[in-house]
């Protein structure tokens, strides 16, 4: 009997250990499909082309981090892509329009940010200037290419029509436009070149909407795209779900009923960064460690043989 109760033991062992692995291997989810669009032209002006009434729309309507939840900042976005690029179309909702121009300093020969005070030295980093284009009215558009946890590329748009890549100043490798609606509404488009537009391509994305309420003392609203496990942090793209490149939309298709669903959790309370999936379990990245996994596994097994040996074998 003991030596039946040991084996048994053993076996919950094992089963524990792989179900371990099998759950920190575990993905982050889908939001769908992204359909290819080339029947249908796009033009980067802040303007929702018909070719977006195809699209893949996403909220972007969860709070971030430990800031409450604002009550009238909001919005959504449409997804497509051709060969070349990924298109995005962001509307957003903030009645508390921010005065940017007065608060930049452009250089009136070359439309690029300034230095304060300087006749035509531009900011090359962060912190070269008091007021970056992250503290105003913008999006910032994340993406993962690898869709394996890589660090994100990031996408910059201000109410203006101002972008910026990364932590560079200035618009580099990609086209943003931007355009204004009524009562704050505002709109923003992006063309991002893809690094691989092959179909069933996987794709890790974020979106965060600032609203600049005061520099001093510094003030903001923030939302955040709307994603499974309702995590808050854009810039962990482990935690990113992702898109997937589709279909090819025939010529003349008839136009899918096209809103924003209801994705996850939707908007979580205020409070500190929310590590764990709606049932209390703890987020998972989307990749462990294959390595880390197997090697658990093989001293989990070597153990179980050293138990076995001992009890069930020696006198």
């Amino acid at each position: 009997m003991k030596k039946v109760t040991v084996l048994m033991l053993v076996v919950a062992v094992m089963v524990s250990v792989f179900a371990v692995s099998s759950s920190a291997n575990r993905s982050l989810e889908s939001y769908g499909e992204v359909p290819k669009i080339s029947n249908y032209p796009v033009t980067v002006d802040g303007q929702k082309d018909p070719a977006y009434d195809y699209g893949l729309c996403l909220p972007i309507t969860q709070t971030f981090q430990e800031l409450p939840l604002p009550a009238d900042l909001k919005g959504q976005c449409w997804l497509v892509y051709d060969d070349n690029n990924l298109y995005v179309f962001v509307e957003v909702i903030d009645p508390g329009v921010w005065d940017s121009a007065s608060h930049f300093h452009i250089c009136s020969q070359c439309g690029k940010q300034l230095i304060t005070g300087s006749k035509c030295e531009h900011v090359t980093a962060d912190t070269s200037d008091a007021h970056n284009i992250w503290d105003d009215d913008c999006i910032e558009f994340f993406v993962d290419w690898t869709n394996k946890s890589s660090t994100s590329s990031q996408y910059r748009v201000n109410r203006l029509g101002w972008a910026t890549r990364d932590w560079d100043t200035w618009n580099t490798g990609f086209t943003a436009k931007a355009s204004a609606g009524s009562n704050g509404t505002w709109y923003a488009e992006y063309a991002i070149p893809l690094d691989n537009s092959s179909k069933g391509t996987q794709i890790g994305i974020n979106c965060m909407i600032h609203s600049q309420l005061s520099l001093d003392p510094f003030k903001e609203e923030i939302v955040v795209m709307n994603n499974s496990y309702g995590y808050q942090d854009a810039w962990k793209s482990e935690y990113y779900d992702y898109i997937e490149l589709g279909e090819e939309v025939p010529i003349d298709a008839p136009k899918p009923s096209n809103t924003a669903p209801t994705w996850g959790p939707g908007p979580n309370p205020s409070g500190p960064v929310d590590e764990t999936d709606p049932s209390g379990n703890p987020i998972n990245p989307k990749t462990a460690d294959p390595i880390v996994m197997i090697v658990i596994a093989a001293f989990a097994a070597l153990g179980a043989a050293v138990v076995i040996k001992k009890t069930c074998f020696n006198k």
